[in-house]
Protein backbone atom coordinates (compact mmCIF):
# COMPACT_ATOMS: atom_id res chain seq x y z
CA UNK A 1 0.00 0.00 0.00
CA UNK A 2 1.20 3.47 -0.88
CA UNK A 3 0.86 5.74 2.14
CA UNK A 4 -0.45 8.47 -0.16
CA UNK A 5 -3.68 6.51 -0.69
CA UNK A 6 -6.59 6.37 1.78
CA UNK A 7 -7.03 3.13 3.67
CA UNK A 8 -9.95 0.99 2.58
CA UNK A 9 -12.36 -0.55 5.08
CA UNK A 10 -11.06 -4.02 4.24
CA UNK A 11 -7.47 -2.96 4.80
CA UNK A 12 -8.40 -1.28 8.08
CA UNK A 13 -9.97 -4.54 9.25
CA UNK A 14 -6.85 -6.45 8.22
CA UNK A 15 -4.69 -3.99 10.17
CA UNK A 16 -6.97 -4.44 13.17
CA UNK A 17 -6.61 -8.21 12.95
CA UNK A 18 -2.82 -7.86 12.78
CA UNK A 19 -2.86 -5.64 15.87
CA UNK A 20 -4.92 -8.20 17.81
CA UNK A 21 -2.54 -11.00 16.85
CA UNK A 22 0.42 -8.78 17.73
CA UNK A 23 -1.07 -8.08 21.15
CA UNK A 24 -1.71 -11.77 21.85
CA UNK A 25 1.83 -12.75 20.86
CA UNK A 26 3.35 -9.97 22.95
CA UNK A 27 1.28 -10.88 25.98
CA UNK A 28 2.59 -14.43 25.71
CA UNK A 29 6.10 -13.02 25.50
CA UNK A 30 5.39 -10.97 28.62
CA UNK A 31 4.54 -14.14 30.52
CA UNK A 32 7.88 -15.62 29.48
CA UNK A 33 9.69 -12.47 30.61
CA UNK A 34 8.25 -12.60 34.13
CA UNK A 35 11.40 -13.35 36.09
CA UNK A 36 13.74 -11.54 38.45
CA UNK A 37 16.48 -11.05 35.86
CA UNK A 38 14.14 -9.36 33.38
CA UNK A 39 12.52 -7.18 36.02
CA UNK A 40 15.95 -6.12 37.31
CA UNK A 41 16.31 -3.89 34.23
CA UNK A 42 14.26 -1.30 36.07
CA UNK A 43 17.18 -0.74 38.46
CA UNK A 44 19.02 1.09 35.69
CA UNK A 45 16.54 3.94 36.05
CA UNK A 46 17.23 4.46 39.76
CA UNK A 47 19.66 7.42 39.36
CA UNK A 48 17.08 9.30 37.33
CA UNK A 49 14.28 8.39 39.75
CA UNK A 50 16.37 9.64 42.68
CA UNK A 51 17.00 13.02 41.01
CA UNK A 52 13.35 13.37 40.02
CA UNK A 53 12.22 12.55 43.56
CA UNK A 54 14.55 15.26 44.87
CA UNK A 55 13.10 17.78 42.42
CA UNK A 56 16.41 18.08 40.53
CA UNK A 57 14.77 18.19 37.11
CA UNK A 58 17.62 19.95 35.31
CA UNK A 59 20.01 17.21 36.41
CA UNK A 60 17.43 14.54 35.56
CA UNK A 61 17.27 15.75 31.94
CA UNK A 62 20.95 14.90 31.55
CA UNK A 63 20.87 11.63 33.46
CA UNK A 64 21.54 8.82 31.00
CA UNK A 65 21.26 5.09 31.63
CA UNK A 66 24.59 4.13 30.14
CA UNK A 67 24.30 5.71 26.70
CA UNK A 68 20.49 5.86 26.83
CA UNK A 69 18.64 9.19 27.29
CA UNK A 70 16.13 9.55 30.12
CA UNK A 71 12.70 9.24 28.45
CA UNK A 72 12.22 5.60 29.45
CA UNK A 73 13.24 6.42 33.01
CA UNK A 74 10.58 9.14 33.02
CA UNK A 75 7.99 6.62 31.80
CA UNK A 76 8.96 4.18 34.55
CA UNK A 77 8.64 6.95 37.11
CA UNK A 78 5.17 7.81 35.83
CA UNK A 79 4.13 4.15 35.88
CA UNK A 80 5.37 3.79 39.44
CA UNK A 81 3.32 6.81 40.44
CA UNK A 82 0.19 5.48 38.75
CA UNK A 83 0.51 1.79 39.60
CA UNK A 84 3.60 0.71 41.50
CA UNK A 85 3.59 -2.89 40.34
CA UNK A 86 6.13 -4.74 38.17
CA UNK A 87 3.33 -5.76 35.82
CA UNK A 88 3.02 -2.12 34.75
CA UNK A 89 6.62 -2.08 33.49
CA UNK A 90 6.17 -5.12 31.28
CA UNK A 91 2.65 -4.23 30.11
CA UNK A 92 3.88 -0.81 28.98
CA UNK A 93 6.41 -2.55 26.75
CA UNK A 94 3.66 -4.80 25.36
CA UNK A 95 1.43 -1.80 24.63
CA UNK A 96 4.28 0.15 23.03
CA UNK A 97 5.34 -2.72 20.77
CA UNK A 98 1.73 -3.38 19.74
CA UNK A 99 1.19 0.32 19.12
CA UNK A 100 4.07 0.27 16.66
CA UNK A 101 2.21 -2.37 14.63
CA UNK A 102 -0.93 -0.21 14.56
CA UNK A 103 0.90 2.97 13.58
CA UNK A 104 2.87 1.31 10.80
CA UNK A 105 -0.28 -0.41 9.56
CA UNK A 106 -2.12 2.92 9.47
CA UNK A 107 0.68 4.41 7.39
CA UNK A 108 1.58 1.50 5.10
CA UNK A 109 -1.32 -0.93 5.17
CA UNK A 110 -2.08 -4.43 6.37
CA UNK A 111 0.95 -6.05 4.77
CA UNK A 112 3.34 -3.93 6.81
CA UNK A 113 1.29 -4.50 9.96
CA UNK A 114 1.34 -8.27 9.59
CA UNK A 115 5.07 -8.44 8.86
CA UNK A 116 5.84 -6.34 11.93
CA UNK A 117 3.33 -8.20 14.12
CA UNK A 118 4.94 -11.55 13.35
CA UNK A 119 8.57 -10.40 13.25
CA UNK A 120 10.58 -12.63 15.64
CA UNK A 121 13.09 -9.88 16.43
CA UNK A 122 10.31 -7.55 17.49
CA UNK A 123 8.75 -10.29 19.60
CA UNK A 124 12.09 -11.04 21.26
CA UNK A 125 12.26 -7.54 22.75
CA UNK A 126 8.54 -6.70 22.90
CA UNK A 127 8.17 -7.28 26.64
CA UNK A 128 11.58 -6.29 27.96
CA UNK A 129 11.72 -3.67 30.72
CA UNK A 130 13.91 -1.29 28.76
CA UNK A 131 13.56 1.49 26.22
CA UNK A 132 13.47 -0.58 23.02
CA UNK A 133 9.68 -1.18 22.81
CA UNK A 134 9.15 2.56 23.38
CA UNK A 135 11.78 3.28 20.72
CA UNK A 136 9.86 1.11 18.23
CA UNK A 137 6.61 2.90 19.07
CA UNK A 138 8.16 6.34 18.49
CA UNK A 139 9.97 5.15 15.35
CA UNK A 140 6.68 3.91 13.88
CA UNK A 141 5.02 7.20 14.87
CA UNK A 142 7.80 9.09 13.09
CA UNK A 143 7.31 6.90 9.99
CA UNK A 144 3.58 7.73 10.00
CA UNK A 145 4.35 11.41 10.60
CA UNK A 146 6.70 11.37 7.63
CA UNK A 147 3.85 10.03 5.46
CA UNK A 148 1.68 12.90 6.70
CA UNK A 149 4.40 15.45 5.92
CA UNK A 150 4.76 14.06 2.40
CA UNK A 151 1.06 14.74 1.87
CA UNK A 152 1.39 18.39 2.89
CA UNK A 153 0.61 17.91 6.58
CA UNK A 154 3.66 19.86 7.72
CA UNK A 155 6.61 18.79 9.82
CA UNK A 156 5.44 19.58 13.36
CA UNK A 157 4.25 16.08 14.24
CA UNK A 158 7.39 14.54 12.76
CA UNK A 159 9.53 16.97 14.75
CA UNK A 160 7.75 16.23 18.03
CA UNK A 161 7.72 12.44 17.83
CA UNK A 162 11.20 12.46 16.32
CA UNK A 163 12.47 14.56 19.20
CA UNK A 164 10.89 12.17 21.68
CA UNK A 165 12.56 9.31 19.80
CA UNK A 166 15.92 10.97 20.34
CA UNK A 167 15.06 11.42 24.02
CA UNK A 168 14.38 7.69 24.20
CA UNK A 169 17.49 6.41 22.40
CA UNK A 170 20.27 8.09 20.43
CA UNK A 171 19.42 5.88 17.46
CA UNK A 172 15.85 7.12 17.67
CA UNK A 173 17.16 10.60 16.90
CA UNK A 174 19.20 9.23 14.00
CA UNK A 175 16.13 7.45 12.62
CA UNK A 176 13.88 10.49 12.89
CA UNK A 177 16.53 12.75 11.38
CA UNK A 178 16.83 10.48 8.35
CA UNK A 179 13.04 10.46 7.94
CA UNK A 180 12.99 14.26 8.05
CA UNK A 181 15.79 14.50 5.50
CA UNK A 182 13.81 12.20 3.17
CA UNK A 183 11.05 14.83 3.10
CA UNK A 184 13.37 17.58 1.79
CA UNK A 185 12.69 16.81 -1.85
CA UNK A 186 8.91 17.03 -1.40
CA UNK A 187 8.43 19.75 1.24
CA UNK A 188 11.53 21.64 2.33
CA UNK A 189 9.64 23.71 4.88
CA UNK A 190 8.21 20.63 6.59
CA UNK A 191 11.64 18.99 6.71
CA UNK A 192 13.30 22.08 8.20
CA UNK A 193 10.47 22.46 10.74
CA UNK A 194 10.85 18.83 11.81
CA UNK A 195 14.62 19.03 12.12
CA UNK A 196 14.39 22.29 14.05
CA UNK A 197 11.92 20.86 16.57
CA UNK A 198 14.09 17.77 17.01
CA UNK A 199 17.11 19.96 17.72
CA UNK A 200 15.18 21.92 20.36
CA UNK A 201 13.69 18.87 22.08
CA UNK A 202 16.96 16.95 22.05
CA UNK A 203 19.28 19.83 23.00
CA UNK A 204 19.99 18.37 26.45
CA UNK A 205 20.52 14.92 24.92
CA UNK A 206 23.04 16.27 22.42
CA UNK A 207 24.97 18.09 25.15
CA UNK A 208 25.09 15.03 27.37
CA UNK A 209 26.01 12.74 24.48
CA UNK A 210 28.92 15.04 23.61
CA UNK A 211 30.11 14.82 27.22
CA UNK A 212 29.86 11.03 27.19
CA UNK A 213 31.80 10.87 23.93
CA UNK A 214 34.91 11.73 25.92
CA UNK A 215 34.38 8.93 28.41
CA UNK A 216 36.68 5.93 28.53
CA UNK A 217 33.92 3.34 28.20
CA UNK A 218 32.01 4.95 25.34
CA UNK A 219 34.14 3.35 22.62
CA UNK A 220 34.90 0.16 24.51
CA UNK A 221 33.06 -2.41 22.39
CA UNK A 222 34.84 -5.02 20.31
CA UNK A 223 34.47 -3.30 16.94
CA UNK A 224 32.77 -4.32 13.72
CA UNK A 225 32.55 -8.06 13.08
CA UNK A 226 30.02 -9.51 10.66
CA UNK A 227 30.02 -13.09 11.95
CA UNK A 228 28.26 -12.32 15.28
CA UNK A 229 25.84 -9.99 13.49
CA UNK A 230 24.78 -12.62 10.95
CA UNK A 231 24.79 -15.42 13.50
CA UNK A 232 22.75 -13.44 16.03
CA UNK A 233 20.17 -12.27 13.51
CA UNK A 234 20.01 -15.73 11.99
CA UNK A 235 19.19 -17.28 15.36
CA UNK A 236 16.55 -14.70 16.26
CA UNK A 237 14.98 -14.23 12.82
CA UNK A 238 15.41 -17.66 11.26
CA UNK A 239 13.88 -17.83 7.76
CA UNK A 240 12.30 -14.40 8.29
CA UNK A 241 15.74 -13.03 7.43
CA UNK A 242 14.78 -13.85 3.85
CA UNK A 243 12.06 -11.21 4.08
CA UNK A 244 14.80 -8.67 4.75
CA UNK A 245 16.59 -9.69 1.58
CA UNK A 246 13.39 -9.74 -0.49
CA UNK A 247 12.48 -6.27 0.80
CA UNK A 248 15.33 -4.92 -1.34
CA UNK A 249 13.01 -5.54 -4.32
CA UNK A 250 10.81 -2.67 -3.13
CA UNK A 251 13.59 -0.09 -2.79
CA UNK A 252 12.82 1.12 -6.31
CA UNK A 253 9.16 1.61 -5.36
CA UNK A 254 9.94 3.56 -2.20
CA UNK A 255 13.43 5.04 -2.69
CA UNK A 256 13.07 7.63 0.06
CA UNK A 257 12.01 5.17 2.73
CA UNK A 258 14.44 2.60 1.43
CA UNK A 259 17.24 5.12 1.86
CA UNK A 260 16.14 5.65 5.47
CA UNK A 261 16.34 1.92 6.23
CA UNK A 262 19.65 1.43 4.46
CA UNK A 263 21.14 4.64 5.86
CA UNK A 264 20.11 3.76 9.40
CA UNK A 265 21.63 0.28 9.08
CA UNK A 266 24.90 1.71 7.78
CA UNK A 267 25.05 4.11 10.73
CA UNK A 268 24.57 1.19 13.13
CA UNK A 269 27.47 -0.59 11.43
CA UNK A 270 29.50 2.61 11.76
CA UNK A 271 28.80 2.75 15.49
CA UNK A 272 29.98 -0.82 15.75
CA UNK A 273 33.11 0.01 13.80
CA UNK A 274 34.10 2.76 16.26
CA UNK A 275 33.24 0.62 19.28
CA UNK A 276 30.08 2.41 20.46
CA UNK A 277 27.76 -0.52 19.68
CA UNK A 278 28.40 -4.23 20.19
CA UNK A 279 28.06 -6.48 17.11
CA UNK A 280 26.63 -9.37 19.14
CA UNK A 281 23.63 -7.33 20.33
CA UNK A 282 20.54 -7.29 18.12
CA UNK A 283 18.27 -4.53 19.54
CA UNK A 284 19.99 -2.02 17.26
CA UNK A 285 18.36 -3.78 14.31
CA UNK A 286 14.78 -3.37 15.56
CA UNK A 287 14.33 -0.24 13.46
CA UNK A 288 15.79 -2.01 10.43
CA UNK A 289 13.08 -4.64 10.85
CA UNK A 290 10.50 -1.84 11.07
CA UNK A 291 11.81 -0.42 7.79
CA UNK A 292 11.61 -3.88 6.21
CA UNK A 293 8.00 -4.21 7.33
CA UNK A 294 7.21 -0.76 5.96
CA UNK A 295 8.70 -1.65 2.58
CA UNK A 296 6.65 -4.85 2.50
CA UNK A 297 3.60 -2.61 2.71
CA UNK A 298 4.37 -1.79 -0.93
CA UNK A 299 4.19 -5.44 -1.97
CA UNK A 300 1.30 -6.77 -4.07
CA UNK A 301 -0.92 -8.87 -1.80
CA UNK A 302 -0.32 -12.26 -3.51
CA UNK A 303 3.44 -11.70 -3.32
CA UNK A 304 3.24 -10.83 0.38
CA UNK A 305 1.02 -13.81 1.20
CA UNK A 306 3.26 -16.13 -0.81
CA UNK A 307 6.39 -14.87 0.93
CA UNK A 308 4.85 -15.21 4.39
CA UNK A 309 3.58 -18.70 3.64
CA UNK A 310 6.97 -19.67 2.27
CA UNK A 311 8.79 -18.37 5.32
CA UNK A 312 6.26 -20.09 7.56
CA UNK A 313 6.83 -23.36 5.78
CA UNK A 314 10.57 -22.91 6.09
CA UNK A 315 10.23 -22.24 9.80
CA UNK A 316 8.27 -25.45 10.25
CA UNK A 317 10.88 -27.41 8.32
CA UNK A 318 13.69 -25.83 10.34
CA UNK A 319 11.85 -26.64 13.57
CA UNK A 320 11.65 -30.28 12.50
CA UNK A 321 15.40 -30.21 11.85
CA UNK A 322 15.08 -30.62 8.09
CA UNK A 323 16.97 -27.44 7.22
CA UNK A 324 18.82 -24.64 8.93
CA UNK A 325 17.13 -21.25 9.24
CA UNK A 326 19.27 -19.69 6.53
CA UNK A 327 19.46 -22.71 4.21
CA UNK A 328 18.56 -21.60 0.65
CA UNK A 329 16.79 -24.93 0.14
CA UNK A 330 13.85 -23.52 2.11
CA UNK A 331 12.04 -22.92 -1.19
CA UNK A 332 11.94 -26.65 -1.77
CA UNK A 333 11.68 -27.92 1.77
CA UNK A 334 9.27 -25.52 3.38
CA UNK A 335 8.22 -22.90 0.89
CA UNK A 336 6.23 -24.69 -1.81
CA UNK A 337 3.14 -22.73 -0.83
CA UNK A 338 5.23 -19.58 -1.04
CA UNK A 339 6.33 -20.48 -4.55
CA UNK A 340 2.67 -20.96 -5.50
CA UNK A 341 1.92 -17.48 -4.14
CA UNK A 342 4.75 -15.99 -6.19
CA UNK A 343 3.47 -17.79 -9.27
CA UNK A 344 -0.03 -16.42 -8.70
CA UNK A 345 1.39 -12.93 -8.43
CA UNK A 346 3.32 -13.37 -11.67
CA UNK A 347 0.19 -14.54 -13.46
CA UNK A 348 -1.76 -11.55 -12.15
CA UNK A 349 0.92 -9.17 -13.40
CA UNK A 350 0.98 -10.87 -16.79
CA UNK A 351 -2.82 -10.71 -17.02
CA UNK A 352 -2.85 -6.98 -16.27
CA UNK A 353 -0.09 -6.42 -18.84
CA UNK A 354 -2.06 -8.38 -21.43
CA UNK A 355 -5.21 -6.42 -20.69
CA UNK A 356 -3.28 -3.16 -21.05
CA UNK A 357 -1.83 -4.25 -24.37
CA UNK A 358 -5.28 -5.14 -25.64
Amino acid sequence: MNSALPQSAADARAVGAAVLIALALRLMQAALRWDELALAYVAYAQPWLDRAAAGEWAAALGTFTGLHPPLHSFILGALNALWGAPAAWILWSVVASTGAVWLLGRAEGAGAAWVLALDPLQLQYAAEVNNYPTLCLLAAAAWAARARAMLGGGGVWLGVVGGLGGFCHLLGGVWAGLLALSVLGRDRRAAVTALGLMAIIDAAVVVRAAQLAGGEGTFGQAGLAFEPIVEGLGVKLGPVLWLWALALVFLARRPGLGAVGVGYSLIVLGWMAVGVAAPHQQPYWLLTSLAVAGLWGSAPRPLLVGALRGVGGAAQAAHRGHIGPLDPSWLGSGGRSGALGLTAWGRAVAARAGAGAG
